[in-house]
């Protein structure tokens, strides 16, 4: 079932993000052509495994294995390379993009490689080259691809620190009249910042340090007012008016409004290596050199890199010339400088910048990776492997007739619980995915509700839909994750354009249809517990979106829902871990049942067949016979091979004497213990325990099987063998004879 799920995905990952990547690509859809292929391969994979085909295998091998170095390898080998060279790490950066181009070509790892060369030419002062191939570049493109190159222009004279150049080259090719400095027109909130702006928020926020840098906090003054204007009424801009107004304040010398700025609340998305720098400029440009330099020194111990270097040359700054620390003039502030400081540190404090602060501590999406690990480790470690039945429904997974005797918290248990390792690790990628996608949208709290909810739901779906077996694991809460994304980014398209232009929504939809699909594929994924999970996740999400008309309420309601599945998780797993589970076998309502000139004393949710009984929680199979007394001694042999063969019909492979005994044969019966085992799709060896006895009554001689989970037999083996107390022979006993 894996590798022909693995080629499903495959198929339908690389087909869709090949058509993606083609519609997209100018030039040379290199990555677009090899995602086409892949998908092919893998799909005639699909053929051959469907038809037996041995070559049509291998040709499904080759898709998959290059559906995961352009889909899988490829792109965490670019991850990597960007912490890297975040680290300053450039040469191994460069190493591991060469890898990235080399399994993934033309899926832009040779841009990041541009871009990190020009990061080697900055750190080792050879600017010019760079600039003049920029430039020359330039010369060939239309307007639109001019700006971009002009940016990148300017970004690397400002990472270079030279702030002049940066000023003089945006000057005469990006920047367009100042607009009035406070006041006029609102803007039109349906136009990006960048159409305000006339240049990207990043670029024109580090042109008003620039500005600063070099005594001109007059033009300073004004960037920072037009980004005031700009930013009304614009949650998004956030980060950019904080970060302004952090750089223009603290070149300005205005200590406590930048203390406010860098606070734990107002700047969780900053490191405290730049807090306390930008803290140390404020210090330094206010005239104090001495708290200036203790701020900087507290800022290098927590800094690495460029920022290091920055740090260095404030330093120098302050000791320029040999001139005590003591020395160092304020800055000179304009009539028009002071009128805009005060208008900003009057103005209310940008609103709460999410999108990098949950990124950067997803921790609700580390909660819900992390419990599934912890609970299967548990299991693994205090009842045996989770791939087994018995230890399934010890270690919390729902158990239909446990559930209806009152066991209510195996429907938050139930979605914690996973059926072997494969199981365990596809829920866990995915949620680990969808889960950090949920946090930056919705927050920690809110995508606990969520997963718990949806977990909630489908676990209810499933127990009044399909009132057969054993259910455990997080797919159906994952779904509710996925349909929460799926349905914010639909509802507030305006507001997340960068996930709609990477096609994050779209990709949703393919990954849900796919889940759906490989469900109906197989009859034993439960498609209620799918179904049930990503319709509770659509509508908690639109719900509790921080964009609908309620979002304080949405806030509070999520907070204390987040609490109470956190209560309730934690009392299921309290109960799970002291309820032996022969008290759970006991506590199901019995009745008589009457089959093969028997009657037996069993659970009322047992069916009846022919020549037994029947748990549909796959707790159990008893196979009854009554026959008239002859030779016991070869009756109880014939009953032994019918049993073995009977257990071997049912699939149970390796079917030997058991070494051990786990039951204790209560008075008048006597007989035998078989083991054997079953591979279920997921290549998981379940193993059972089958008793085989005998008793003989006046006219009569019971023969009975029951078969059972291993792990359950071993512990609660006084629950079978009170069965066996039960049976008695029919009255008036007529018994059919063996056949």
């Amino acid at each position: 079932m894996l590798y022909e799920y693995s080629l499903i995905a495959a198929t339908i990952a690389c087909g869709y993000w090949g058509w993606f990547f083609f519609r997209r690509t100018a030039g040379t859809p290199t990555y677009a052509y090899m995602l086409f292929g892949a998908a092919a391969l893998s799909g005639l994979g699909l053929v051959g495994l469907h038809n037996e085909e041995a070559a049509l295998g291998i040709v499904g091998a080759i898709g998959l294995g290059t559906a995961g170095c352009l889909l899988v390898l490829a792109p965490v080998i670019r991850a990597l390379a960007r912490r890297a060279a975040q680290a300053e790490y450039l040469g191994l950066a460069a190493r591991l993009l060469d890898i990235a181009d080399l399994l993934a070509p033309g899926a832009g790892a040779a841009d990041e490689k541009a871009v990190l060369a020009s990061m080697v030419e900055i750190r080792d002062g050879r600017v010019e080259p760079t600039v003049a191939a920029l430039a020359a570049a330039r010369r060939e493109l239309p307007p639109p691809a001019r700006y971009a190159i002009d940016e990148r222009i300017v970004l690397l004279y400002l990472a270079a620190f030279r702030w002049q150049d940066a000023i003089d080259h945006a000057e005469s090719t990006l920047l367009a009249p100042a607009g009035p400095v406070f006041g006029g027109e609102a803007p039109d909130a349906g136009a990006s910042m960048r159409a305000h702006l006339g240049i990207s928020p990043p670029v024109f926020v580090e042109l008003i340090g620039a500005y600063g840098r070099v005594g001109k906090l007059d033009k300073s003054a004004q960037l920072i007012a037009r980004l005031e204007n700009v930013s009304e009424g614009r949650p998004e801009a956030s980060l950019w008016l904080h970060r302004g107004r952090l750089v223009f304040l603290a070149l300005a010398g205005r200590t406590e409004a930048v203390r406010q700025l860098t606070g734990p609340e107002a700047a969780r998305h900053m490191s405290i290596g730049a807090r306390t720098y930008w803290l140390g400029v404020a210090h330094q440009y206010g005239g104090d050199a001495v708290a200036a330099e203790a701020a900087y020194q507290r800022a290098r111990l927590k800094s690495r890199g460029r920022p290091r270097d920055m740090i260095d040359r404030a330093l120098a700054s302050l000791a320029r010339d040999g001139a005590p620390l003591g020395e160092v003039e304020p800055t000179a502030l304009t009539p028009l400088a002071v009128d805009v400081i005060a208008r900003v540190e009057a103005a209310p404090l940008p609103g709460p910048i999410r999108a990098l602060e949950t990124a950067s501590r997803p921790w609700a999406a580390w909660v819900l990776v992390v419990t599934p690990l912890v609970v299967s480790a548990a299991i693994a470690a205090l009842i045996g492997p989770s791939s087994e039945p018995g230890s399934l429904v010890r270690g919390g997974a729902m158990v239909r007739g446990f559930v209806e005797a009152g066991e209510w918290w195996r429907l938050v248990s139930y979605a914690f619980v996973h059926v072997g390792p494969v199981h365990l690790a596809v829920n866990v990628l995915g949620l680990f995915f969808l889960a950090r996608t949920a946090e930056e949208l919705y927050g920690g709290p809110r995508t606990i509700v969520l997963f718990g909810l949806a977990g909630i739901a489908s676990a209810a779906a499933s127990f009044l839909g399909a009132p057969t077996g054993i259910s455990a694991g997080a797919t159906g809460a994952v779904f509710g994750v996925l349909g929460a994304v799926f349905v914010e980014l639909a509802l507030h398209r305006a507001k997340y354009r960068a996930a709609w232009k990477r096609g994050l929504w779209s990709g949703l939809a393919i990954v849900t249809i796919a889940q759906l699909a490989v469900g109906l594929a197989y009859p034993s994924v439960d498609q209620w517990a799918h179904v049930a999970g990503l319709g509770t996740g659509i509508v908690v999400g639109a719900a509790l979106s921080r964009h609908a008309p309620w979002p304080k309420v949405s806030r509070v309601v999520g907070v204390a829902l987040a609490l109470a599945y956190g209560l309730a998780a934690v009392g299921a797993a309290i109960l799970v871990a002291t309820r032996p589970i022969a008290a759970s076998l006991a506590a199901v309502p019995s009745s008589r049942h009457e089959t093969a000139g028997l009657v037996i004393e069993a659970p009322a949710r047992w069916t009846t067949a022919s020549d037994g009984l029947v748990d549909p929680d796959g707790l159990a199979i008893v196979d009854l016979i009554g026959e008239l007394p002859g030779d016991i001694p070869a009756q109880l042999d014939a009953w032994s091979e019918r049993a073995r063969a009977a257990a071997t019909a049912r699939e149970l492979q390796g079917v030997v004497i058991a070494k051990d005994r786990a039951f204790q044969l209560p008075l008048g019966w006597q007989g035998q213990e078989l083991t054997g085992h079953v591979d279920d799709e997921l290549g998981n060896r379940q193993h059972y325990r089958v008793l085989v006895a005998s008793r003989p009554v006046p006219g009569a001689l019971m023969h009975v099987a029951i078969t059972t989970p291993q792990s359950i037999a071993l512990v609660a083996p006084h629950f079978y063998t009170s069965l066996l107390t039960s049976i008695e022979p029919r009255v008036p006993a007529v018994v059919p004879p063996l056949q």
